[in-house]
């Protein structure tokens, strides 16, 4: 009797759970898309509240999967990049909207390359016409190739706006673009030659962008984060942000993030936080469109 009972309330418990669609709107293979999927799974494992699920819906710049996140009627959280702040300011079409989403959780921070295969970049800009790859329309990359092009009015730079960062550095490695922006812990990886990174953070003996010539490149670093759509109940928004941080310190996370050179920011209110950094990306990107 004891044993049917006891399997009665683990059979109540396990169909009491409440699913939680995670949404990765970037390539799931990429070390960010790595470091989302184990930090959900890892959630899975020490609590018993929520089932974590993961997908992944890749293209234009992030915002096909906020929309996928905005339409459901589940829980669901996002998982993106700074991507979501900067293409509703470079595209008046942009689908979504900042008042549609909360923040449940920012995971990292990190500075990105400017990679080629193994060209000298005085002799790539010494060509008539430059192609440089990009993770996708309205994405950080993207930004960053439209601030680099900036520098060249009379140089025929040519954007090429992939679905991925992954994508473009295949095309980097097989010699069919002359220079992307990449994640650094990915370019390392792949053994591409690093002309410098962005941010105003020293890694490794990698020379900082904005000491070499391009100073509008310092404030452009990665923003990996997950949100939730504005409904979702706040005191869900803290039980679900607070089984995600104690996800992350999983040692297998804390490794991908250190791969990747990224920190965790301290944020004492995420409202605040996600106020400041939508006004910061505004300012940012003043004056820029792509249409």
């Amino acid at each position: 009797m004891l044993k049917v009972l006891f399997i009665i309330l683990i059979s109540a418990n396990t169909y009491a759970q409440t699913t939680i669609n995670g949404v990765w709107a970037f390539n799931i293979a990429n070390t960010q898309g790595t470091y989302f999927r184990h930090i959900l799974e890892n959630a899975n494992n020490i609590q018993q509240k929520y089932n974590f699920t993961v997908e992944n819906r890749p293209g234009a710049g992030g915002a096909i999967a906020a929309q996928s996140v905005h339409n459901r009627n589940n829980i669901s959280i996002l998982g993106t990049a700074a991507a979501f702040f900067i293409r509703p300011y470079l595209y008046s079409t942009n689908t979504y909207t900042f008042e549609q989403f909360k923040v449940a959780h920012v995971m990292t921070i990190s500075s990105a390359a400017l990679v080629t295969k193994n060209k000298d970049l005085n002799a790539i800009m010494s060509q008539h016409t430059i192609s440089i790859g990009t993770s996708g329309a309205g994405s950080l990359t993207h930004l960053m190739a439209l601030k680099f092009k900036e520098y060249y009015p009379t140089k025929n730079i040519i954007i090429v706006n992939y679905k991925s960062s992954t994508e473009s550095l295949q095309d980097i490695i097989g010699s069919h673009i002359d220079l992307t922006f990449e994640f650094l812990g990915d370019a390392e990886a792949k053994g591409v030659k690093i002309i410098g990174t962005t941010g105003t953070i020293k890694i490794k003996n990698y020379p900082l962008l904005k000491d070499i010539g391009y100073p509008n490149q310092s404030n452009l670093v990665g923003i990996y984060l997950m949100l939730v759509k504005k409904d979702t109940p706040d005191n869900i928004i803290t039980d679900i942000r607070n089984i995600l941080i104690n996800a992350e310190k999983s040692q297998k996370v804390q490794e991908l993030y250190a791969l990747d050179y990224s920190y965790q920011p301290s944020i004492k209110d995420y409202s605040i936080w996600y106020t400041d950094t939508i006004k910061q990306w505004e300012t940012i990107t003043k004056g820029m469109t792509v249409e």
